[in-house]
């Protein structure tokens, strides 16, 4: 039903941007792109002195895959129970200061399957489970967030707000699909965004009292959207085979220009998720591996 992935940063993510950060080299308005670094001042802090943030409680986020009651998960659930297909995920969720997944299905009882070859619709009740099971958040920036046509998408948003389970990713028009949604942890303000770079159909876009999903086909609009969370970063997960591959691309917002971190800023950026990362270490090419 769903993969749960789990990373316990007191950093930035991809969709995620934690408050306050430590802004590096601030006055420095010099662009950098890929395989161009350019000249740099002293960071605020060198990697000698205390870090400020070494001290702090750590923040567990748990994050899961594709979800969804269709198909044979709802003859599971028809017989055993909403509750049965979380049952294993359940304690893992409770223990974590925010959970997020991705919601791939829409959640309704209508609407006319659209003209692709997999379309996902589950009973409303999933909202109630999902809650009960401790998610906080979805994403319903995906391929079938819209199997069902409008009016099951404004279904599922309306039964998610009922749950009180919180969206990003898409809304009822574009000014609610590209909006983040902010939690608090710990003392810690993580914010999330969701985008997608999948749309089976030209009118799953967002738009002007259009419901539809975030795009991100011009990362430009990403960056403007997440520079306002003053991110430090990207956390990319990549699916290859039955592989999970979290890659962090250090990302740094000054005089209000997103950019690509230089040399230097990277190396205290990386220092430091290294520091506040636990279950594994990140290596040369900024892909986190697991303990063993």
């Amino acid at each position: 039903m769903f993969q749960v992935i789990r990373f316990m940063f007191l950093y930035s993510f991809f969709l995620v941007a934690c408050q306050p950060q430590i802004s590096i080299n601030e006055n420095d308005s010099t662009p950098v792109h890929s395989g161009d670094i350019g000249p740099t001042k002293e960071p605020r802090f060198s990697l000698l002195e205390p870090d400020p943030l070494a001290n702090e409680p750590a923040i567990r986020l748990s994050f899961a895959g594709d979800t969804m009651m269709a198909g044979r998960v709802a003859d599971v659930v028809e017989e055993r129970g909403a509750d049965f297909p979380f049952q294993d995920a359940t304690p893992i969720f409770k223990e974590s200061d925010l959970v997020m997944l991705n919601l791939k299905t829409t959640i309704s009882n209508r609407g006319a399957s659209q003209q692709k070859q997999y379309t996902f619709r589950s009973h409303p009740q999933l909202a109630a489970a999902l809650k009960k099971a401790g998610v906080d958040l979805v994403s319903i920036a995906n391929n079938h967030a819209l199997d069902y046509g409008q009016p099951a998408f404004l279904d599922t948003l309306q039964y998610l707000r009922e749950a009180d389970v919180s969206y990003v990713g898409g809304g009822v028009d574009k000014d609610e699909a590209y909006a983040s949604k902010t939690f608090t942890a710990k003392g810690k303000t993580v914010q999330f965004f969701g985008f997608s770079r999948v749309f089976p159909l030209a009118d799953w876009h967002a738009g002007v009292k259009h419901p539809g999903m975030a795009s991100a086909y011009d990362p430009t609009v990403v960056y403007n959207h997440v520079e306002e969370a003053r991110q430090s970063g990207i956390l990319q997960i990549k699916l290859q085979g039955e592989e999970i591959i979290p890659e962090f691309i250090p990302m740094m917002i000054e005089l209000g220009t997103v950019r690509l971190a230089n040399e230097q800023q990277t190396e205290v950026i990386m220092d430091r998720l290294q520091r506040l990362s636990i279950e594994g270490l990140w290596n040369r090419e900024r892909i986190f591996e697991p303990a063993e």
